[in-house]
């Protein structure tokens, strides 16, 4: 179950040696609301905040419905993407940088780790793993054996599905205030980019409080800048990442490495 073997499965599909994967401890308490200066992707789990029960769910759940509207029209963003997962004990995490097209969910992402740097390319339905970057040979994914991170550079996706909704406070984050919105999502249909594998995805799922809490920040002109989904209520399990949204309306187009 852990990122090494992870790798070796995806390897052997794709004639390599390596391929991703990613593990960290759970959050263990949610930081106090006072703004503070953040400009990267929280360093571990444990200064992540966790979503509470709501109190009022409609007014959050609109606000953060338009934000994903409002976000989705300007197109591109940089992407900065934290990937922190613990799977029965093993633990590790992934860096990730690069761009994603908001409207159509195309993504291309450098991935770094331990274990050395791959490159993603997502294109609707497609993926294009390159194992071995600058130089080294590209390889097609098929849709089910796609890697642990690829989902990640869609990192709008399901968030107007959130449920239980609520106002979660304001935070600094490069020097520009942002508010906090905090909810939850069925992991059915809402695992991928997790930085787990299906098997481990499976075993979350045996757990029946099992679920992922995403937290949401706006800022002041309505766009998303940063989210964070973390999985909870699951045994021996534990994932999160981190992804942080710059460059709104960036130009850049991405293509297929390979036909």
């Amino acid at each position: 179950m852990n990122r090494r073997l992870i790798f070796r499965s995806l390897a052997t599909t794709c004639f390599a040696s390596v391929a991703l994967a990613a593990c960290a401890p759970a959050p263990a308490a949610a930081p106090s609301t006072t703004p503070s200066p953040v400009t990267t992707p929280p360093p571990s789990l444990s200064a992540l905040p966790s979503p509470s029960p709501s109190l009022s769910t409609s007014p959050s759940a609109t606000v953060l419905t338009s934000a994903v509207s409002a976000t989705t029209a300007r197109g591109t963003a940089r992407l900065a993407i934290t990937v922190m997962s613990t799977v029965e004990g093993f633990d590790d995490e992934i860096q990730g940088v690069g761009l994603t097209v908001l409207n159509a969910g195309d993504a291309d992402l450098t991935w770094n780790s331990v274990v050395g740097q791959t490159h993603e390319i997502l294109l609707a339905d497609d993926l294009f793993v390159q194992l071995e970057p600058p130089s080294g040979a590209w390889v097609t994914v098929p849709a089910e054996e796609w890697t642990p991170t690829a989902a990640a550079g869609r990192p709008l996706r399901g968030l107007s599905d959130l449920m239980d909704v609520r106002l979660d406070g304001v935070e600094i984050l490069d020097g520009v205030e942002s508010t906090r919105y905090s909810g939850f999502l069925n992991l059915a249909g809402n695992g991928d980019g997790l930085g787990l594998n299906s098997r481990a995805l499976q075993l979350a799922a045996a757990s029946p409080s099992a679920r992922i809490a995403a937290t949401v920040w706006i800022d002041s002109s309505g766009l998303i800048v940063q989210v964070m989904r973390t999985l909870v209520g699951a045994t021996d399990i534990a994932a999160s990442t981190v992804t942080r949204l710059t460059d709104f309306g960036i130009a850049a187009a991405i293509t297929a490495p390979i036909e």
